[in-house]
């Protein structure tokens, strides 16, 4: 509903999958853009989403940001990716 506005870029999977389409709605150079403009723009949401949470004064009443029990902050990440495309 809101590939009028956006081209529905939303994630690079979309982007991706707009690309492969066929339908010449995204040339490859402009996916790239995207896909760089998303994983930059997310790595940012992460990184002032716990410099917050580390400095704030509510740092131990959030839910902490890291990998789940057992797992890597590397392994986590890594499955992050997998699961994007």
């Amino acid at each position: 509903s809101l590939g009028n506005v956006s081209g529905a870029h939303f994630n690079p999977a979309v982007t991706v999958a707009i690309m492969i389409s066929g339908r010449d709605k995204c040339a490859p150079l402009d996916g790239l853009c995207y896909i760089l403009s998303q994983l930059v723009g997310g790595t940012c949401a992460g990184l002032a989403y716990g410099f917050y949470h580390i400095s704030s004064s509510k740092a131990d009443t959030t839910f902490s940001l890291v990998a789940g029990s057992g797992y890597t902050l590397v392994q986590a990440g890594l499955v992050e990716l997998f699961f994007t495309f």
